[in-house]
């Protein structure tokens, strides 16, 4: 189920796209599902794929029965949401999102104050769209703050309308 070679994606007319292979495969915890990745781009909107799996072999090694069906991939027309903001030690925080994002075009704010982000690194889980946002000052202060982002895009340029969380820091009371 890990191989790529194992996947094909086959444009139906009037798309003269062709045939492609995901750059990647990731089965999922319940041993039924796999998240396919492609290229940036691989993928035409408003498409219709007739998908084969082949030569999948289960767990228990044995070969599994060949999948056809089709998949559309719609356009993109959905802004990014913010699920959920986190302090994560020094200057860091972590931000998850309901879909990849741009977050380093973004004006990100913390307490009311513009700070630069400075490095940021994303989840490499398929689904999982957290980041760790490096923003140049420390942000261990006690209590509650708040966390402002403007002008984030999703990756199909989309822009989420103001987003709004915010975190906790608290003393470390576990001995």
């Amino acid at each position: 189920a890990k191989n790529v070679d194992n996947y094909k994606f086959t444009a139906k007319a009037p798309s003269a796209q062709g045939s492609i292979v995901p750059t990647s495969v990731e089965l999922q915890e319940d041993g039924k599902t796999v998240i396919a990745r492609f290229e940036a781009d691989a993928l035409v909107d408003n498409t219709t794929y007739e998908v084969t799996a082949q030569n999948i072999i289960a767990a228990k090694f044995n070969k599994l029965v060949e999948f056809e069906g089709t998949v559309t991939v719609k356009e993109d027309t959905t802004a990014a949401t913010l699920k959920s903001v986190k302090y994560a030690g020094g200057n860091n925080i972590t931000a998850t999102f309901s879909e990849p994002v741009a977050i380093q075009g973004a004006v990100v704010r913390v307490d009311g104050k513009n700070v630069t982000v400075t490095d940021v690194a994303a989840a490499t889980k398929a689904g999982n769209y957290t980041y760790t946002i490096n923003v140049g000052e420390d942000l261990a202060k006690l209590g509650s703050h708040n966390v402002t982002i403007v002008g984030l895009k999703d990756l199909a340029g989309n822009e989420s309308t103001t987003l709004t969380g915010s975190y906790t820091v608290s003393n470390d009371t576990v001995a």
